[in-house]
């Protein structure tokens, strides 16, 4: 994937998909929103992210850590969500 004629991610596009390198690809491939929030736990692949009054758990991807201020990534298409580290 390509920014400006400098490339930002390279992979199969499977993996471009489910696991953007940044927001700029986050959002080329579909992105429907994303809110802010604050890493609370990270547990082997498993991520809890504060989002304002609520906690939200799910796969990590990258390499982030409680503390992190980082995107809850959510695609229009299906219930799932992703992490894309700020």
């Amino acid at each position: 994937m390509l920014q400006a004629g400098r490339l930002v991610q390279f992979g199969p596009p499977e993996d471009i998909y489910h696991r953007p390198a940044d927001p700029f690809v986050a959002r080329f491939t579909g992105l429907a929103g994303e809110i802010p929030g604050v890493v609370t736990g990270v547990a082997g692949d498993e991520v809890t992210i504060r989002v304002t009054d609520c906690e939200v758990r799910g796969r990590r991807h990258g390499s982030v850590k409680t503390g992190d201020r980082v995107g809850l990534a959510i695609r229009a298409h299906g219930p799932q969500a992703r992490t894309v580290r700020r």
